[in-house]
């Protein structure tokens, strides 16, 4: 019986089998598209049923890349080389077109990626004639005819359409243009089908980029779009690193016909919470962001902020709806708790703020701070804050809960002069412990007024409440300012602890900066941690508290209350 039925299973599994090639193979002709695999250590390259019909006809398909590159079209072989190389040492998705040697003047689109293992490269490979579409067809459904990709028309039109699928509270839409720099000069130097073959690669590149519901486009000339979203609480910080992240596949030296080339990006980049947000709006903050960008690095970043709004309607607009919002108390705390490594305890938290613009949607200060700023609202606004986040800290103490508030105080705060007596007062009428109050100020604010701050962080601290440096390493980072100004804390800024890798640069001056700041009797906390790899790396390095993602998103107050009572260290 047992081998009856071994017997009967081989039969199943060998009809199953052969009904899955019949498929394959009706994928083949039908849509000219299938599914191949790369062996890097033996160098095999094996395909789906079918694959004789995709490439033209071939009686012996190729079983190696190598066999596979003899096929491709001498004047585009280099460029295919360099697309593989890329994937397989550092681990890119990519798209590339090539023509094949068959005499039938034949383009194939091959895409794929590197496996979990590291080992095998994946991926599909279409015959681009069988997608029936000619130029006409293609304007039609709004594709750019030299890259594929979505024209502007298309792009816009697929914007407004978009309907995110949760609610604000957890993801953002932005918008991100990036122009391919000194592409005159680029053109003076290659041939025109090698500037197409060129922008061609950096649209495989970008399109891979794009999560199912995103869309990647192409404007005109090197100017490509991607609209797309980002889970989580997000702010400007956070999202140039994480699009940073995702442009690393953009770096290093392109190969074009057997010329070597160092592409350089300007990226602009706006996002909103909003469902119902104004596309045209988006794409224009956008642009703004680009024409603001300053080449310095090979992938150069600027994300919009209302600085950078240079129309006066749009202005006008945030200024009035700001102005309503803080007379109609439309602003809250969040709370996002630090925690002392050594201790494995709960020691702190600081107080976040958000902009409730409507039920659903909960704005981070990085879209509206310097419009507050500019505008004076900060004044008012900068009081309740304190007030509001005092009031809790009393509350937290009535409850048994002990936590240092660290409170953000705004440069037009600090330059009123008025700031040491309002702190009195609200401690005061709060009942709140002097010595667990942290004023936390920027260094790019030291920088820009450094008598005036020398002397209101002095009084600050003679008084008895602390002070902190925030965001240190961003900006004209100098270990000068630690020694000229009386800082309590140093708050190690999340750009640093994003790759904070064994053996990376982050690490080498976070190693550096630990030392150093306890020889000045400065507390360390690291923001921004979110891995149990980073956590490890900066207790081993001496890190005092640790502040992010892996311990708490900003939260409630009550929320934090509830951590603190189910917490039993990390």
């Amino acid at each position: 019986m047992k081998e009856l039925s071994h017997s009967v299973l081989d039969a199943g599994w060998v009809e199953e089998t052969r009904r899955m090639g019949e498929q394959e193979k009706i994928v083949a002709e039908v849509a000219g598209m299938v599914t191949w695999q790369y062996d890097i250590d033996s160098h095999h390259l094996s395909w789906s049923s079918g694959a004789e019909y995709v490439l033209g006809g071939e009686k012996t398909l190729p079983d190696s890349m190598e066999d596979f590159e003899a096929l491709v079209q001498p004047d585009e072989l280099l460029d295919f080389k360099e697309v593989i190389r890329r994937a397989v040492i550092r681990g890119h998705n990519f798209s590339v077109q090539v023509g094949l040697l068959n005499g039938k003047g034949q383009r194939v689109l091959m895409s794929g990626r590197l496996d979990s293992s590291g080992g095998v490269l994946l991926g599909v490979l279409q015959d681009i004639a069988l997608l029936n579409l000619s130029y006409s067809q293609i304007r039609e459904v709004g594709q750019d005819e030299l890259t594929g990709l979505a024209t502007r028309k298309a792009f816009c039109a697929s914007l407004k359409r978009w309907s995110p699928r949760v609610t604000s509270h957890t993801s953002a839409t932005f918008v991100m243009l990036i122009q391919v720099q000194r592409l005159h000069h680029i053109s003076s130097v290659l041939d025109p089908e090698q500037v197409d073959r060129l922008l061609v690669r950096v649209a495989g590149y970008l399109d891979t980029m794009v999560a199912e519901d995103g869309l990647a486009a192409r404007f005109h000339g090197g100017l490509f779009a991607i609209w797309d979203t980002l889970q989580g609480d997000v702010d400007a910080q956070r999202l140039e690193l994480n699009l940073r992240e995702r442009l690393t596949c953009l770096e290093g030296v392109w190969e074009i016909g057997g010329q070597e080339i160092l592409l350089s990006f300007k990226v602009g980049v706006s996002y909103s919470f909003q469902p119902d947000f104004d596309e045209q709006t988006l794409i224009k903050q956008a642009q703004l962001a680009l024409y603001a960008v300053v080449p310095s690095e090979q992938i150069n970043v600027t994300v919009f902020d209302a600085r950078l709004a240079q129309s006066p309607r749009l202005q006008l607009s945030l200024d009035a709806e700001l102005k309503k919002a803080v007379e109609h108390q439309q602003f809250c705390l969040l709370y996002q708790p630090q925690m002392d490594i050594r201790g494995q305890q709960i020691m702190g938290a600081e107080a976040l703020l958000r902009w409730q613009r409507s039920e659903e949607e909960l704005i981070a200060p990085g879209a509206f701070m310097s419009t507050l700023e500019s505008s004076g609202l900060i004044r008012p606004l900068g009081e309740w804050i304190m007030q509001e986040a005092l009031r809790q800290q009393a509350s937290w103490a009535q409850q048994g809960v002990c936590l240092q508030m660290g409170i953000n105080v705004s440069p037009v705060q600090l330059e009123q002069g008025k700031i040491l007596d309002q702190l009195e007062r609200m401690v005061a009428d709060a009942g709140c412990d002097r010595s667990s109050v942290c004023i936390e100020i920027t260094e790019s604010l030291a920088i820009k007024k450094p008598l005036m701050v020398a002397k209101t962080l002095s009084s600050i601290r003679e008084a008895g409440y602390k002070v902190a440096l925030d965001d240190f390493g961003i900006g004209f980072s100098s270990l000068e300012y630690l020694l000229r100004f009386s800082f309590d804390i140093l708050k190690i800024d999340r750009a640093f602890i994003w790759n904070l890798a064994q053996g990376s640069k982050e690490q080498a001056i976070v190693k550096a900066l630990a030392p150093l700041c306890q020889s000045l009797g400065l507390k360390t906390v690291a923001e921004g941690v979110e891995t149990r790899q980073q956590y490890d790396l900066l207790s081993s390095i001496g890190v005092d508290q640790v502040q992010g993602y892996m311990l708490s998103r900003p939260v409630t107050a009550d929320a934090v209350t509830e951590l603190i009572n189910d917490f039993r260290g990390l």
